[in-house]
């Protein structure tokens, strides 16, 4: 009688390591520049809800943040209702 149970498949790499850092696009208050308020305290709390490394892209406008997510340099964005549907067409 065995007390432990043996796996004979290989291990599947994470996610996680594949992407190795989980970019966000979000696009800053008109004339806020690249400051966003809080901003530290929410990648901290994506990060430890991924556990993984965070970093927050913050894009000028919704066209340069449909851009990056488009190009593939960000996981996820933020976007209003109608960036969504140019994004959602831009990309697929």
């Amino acid at each position: 009688p065995g007390d432990g149970v043996a796996a004979a498949w290989p291990a599947h790499a994470d996610w996680r390591d594949d992407i190795g850092t989980f970019r966000i696009g979000i696009v800053a208050k008109p004339g806020g520049g690249n400051t966003v308020p809080g901003l530290a305290r929410l990648t901290e709390a994506y990060a430890n809800a991924l556990g993984m490394k965070v970093e927050f892209v913050v894009a000028r406008d919704y066209g340069a943040l449909i851009e990056a997510q488009a190009s593939g340099r960000l996981q996820y964005a933020v976007y209003s209702a109608l960036a969504y549907a140019t994004a959602s067409e831009r990309c697929g």
